[in-house]
């Protein structure tokens, strides 16, 4: 019969002066410590496939269709009948980003569009997209495409007048 490296150290303890009570702890703690075992955190993970098509259409929609709603990742991946886990790594795997990057720059691209055709307040732009305040909104946008919302507007709009 074949033992594993904490089971022989078990043993070995149950030979040795260490309280019945302990061993199992202890014989795990000196296996890890030996490298004999692999922590749990460590132990090498599947890798998770990416969404298939339907899946990605359907996620991408859904995130589309409610770009200016609070993102919850949970509610989209029970439509698509996953769990929540597995549907942010299979998104990440399918497209590059994990949803909430791809909503982001979504949101983004959705902003730029209402800078240059329409004349609204930033702030409103913000919450039209989905950002939390105009706040949020800079942040994100200046991370993203490098300037202001501002910013950019007026060198967009720059560019386009003669």
């Amino acid at each position: 019969m074949i033992r594993t490296p904490r089971r022989r150290l078990h043993n070995l303890m149950g030979e040795m002066s260490t309280p019945a009570s302990a061993r199992p702890r202890h014989a795990a703690l000196v296996a890890r410590c030996l490298c004999l075992e692999p922590r749990d955190d460590e132990r090498p993970r599947r890798p998770t496939a990416g969404l298939s098509p339907w899946q990605q259409r359907a996620a991408k929609k859904l995130l589309c269709d409610h770009l200016s709603d609070p993102l919850d990742v949970g509610t989209i991946a029970e439509l698509l009948g996953v769990s929540r886990s597995h549907f942010i790594d299979a998104f990440a795997n399918s497209t590059g980003k994990t949803p909430y990057q791809w909503l982001i720059l979504l949101r983004v691209e959705r902003a730029r569009e209402l800078l240059l055709s329409s004349e609204l307040p930033l702030a409103e732009i913000a919450l039209a997209c989905g950002f939390y305040d105009q706040s949020h909104f800079n942040r994100t946008f200046v991370r993203t495409i490098g300037t202001s919302p501002g910013r950019w507007r007026r060198r967009a709009i720059g560019y386009r007048q003669p």
